[in-house]
């Protein structure tokens, strides 16, 4: 062919040079956290092959936990030296700076949606240095009281099992409108389904009352027959909520406190009816993104859909499972549910 086409073969030849192992992985740092809980988070093992890709994967997992200061894989804070005497073998070892997780806070102050109010809580997410959090609110203000008692083992026994409970209850004045109060526990099991992903099932059992209904508010009420189902007129001012809340969650989000990478996407349906008297289901998902644009930099972005809807005996929801927009816990320069 005069005009042979511009193509070539190339062939490369690798001799590959022995493996290395992991001999011993040594922390450093930890004054709190207990030795077990670091090294369930990590991928490489003793005895096993020594894996970058899975050491940095480890890292992650690490800072995940916000228990440290985060880790960068500076010399200091990781060293991965020839064993001694070995040809074959390395060692791991890994300096932590200990963060303190314990909070304990009190003071006073005022929100739109609490008014004046003054609290008392304390809050640690690594108790006693095993990974477990334990928490504990008090609050009491001029529209809002909140009290809760809080537990949860992200490792119930040693293995990648996470379960948690809470009981609570809590009361809402909602301005020209009612007072609402809700007594509950929450107890939720998780287990991992993939990296990074892992699936969840929580119950819920709530006991719900609206009273002191304001006037203009209640006369409104008595004139449609939606708001009055929905304020519950006709059911004493009570109902009781049982549901069951299957979740999906993936997280790469690299810090739990001030993330710059990674992200969270959570699919959640709940189901209520069964043990309770209000039966609706939902669908809920949500996206968090965490983008870095310079080595200091990052914007978030997070966006949200849910969707809602009665069945059976309930043919309105309550108000108190209806959708509101507006203010500080929602979107911020907008009144409570305007």
């Amino acid at each position: 062919d005069p005009n042979p086409p511009p193509v070539m073969d190339v062939t490369i030849r690798l001799n590959e040079g022995k493996q290395f192992y992991v001999n011993r992985i040594t922390f450093l740092g930890n004054t709190t956290t207990l030795d077990n809980v670091i090294r369930r988070e990590m991928r490489v093992v003793e005895g096993g092959v020594f894996n970058t890709p899975a050491l940095k994967d480890s890292i992650r997992r690490l800072n995940q936990l916000g228990y440290f200061k985060p880790l960068e894989g500076k010399p200091d804070e990781m060293k991965i030296e020839d064993t001694p005497g070995v040809d074959n073998k390395v060692d791991v070892t890994l300096k932590f700076e200990e963060q303190n997780r314990n909070q304990l806070s009190f003071g006073a102050g005022v929100s739109q949606f609490d008014g004046f109010f003054g609290q008392l809580s304390f809050q640690t997410s690594n108790f006693l240095g095993r990974g477990e959090t334990v928490g504990l609110s008090l609050q009491r203000g001029s529209q809002a009281r909140q009290y809760q008692v809080s537990f949860s083992e992200p490792y119930l026994f040693d293995r990648p099992i996470s379960v948690g409970a809470d009981v609570f209850t809590r009361s809402y004045i909602f301005p020209l409108q009612y007072t609402q109060k809700t007594t509950g526990t929450n107890v939720i099991f998780g287990v991992p389904v993939a990296d990074y992903t892992r699936l969840f099932t929580g119950y819920s059992f709530q006991e719900v009352s609206i009273f002191d209904i304001e006037p203009n508010y209640l006369a409104a009420a008595l004139l449609n027959p939606f708001l009055r189902e929905a304020l519950l007129l006709d059911q004493g001012g009570h109902r009781t909520v049982s549901k069951v809340s299957p979740s999906l969650i993936f997280n790469t989000v690299n810090q739990p406190i001030f993330p710059t990478a990674g992200k969270k996407l959570t699919a959640s349906f709940d189901l209520a009816g069964l043990g309770g008297n209000t039966n609706f289901y939902q669908v809920r998902s949500e996206g968090i993104w965490n983008i870095p644009f310079t080595p200091r930099q990052s914007v978030g972005l997070r966006a949200e859909v849910q969707y809602v809807r009665p069945f059976g005996s309930t043919t309105t929801l309550p108000i108190f499972e209806k959708y509101f927009l507006g203010g500080e816990y929602s979107v911020r320069g907008f009144d409570i549910r305007t």
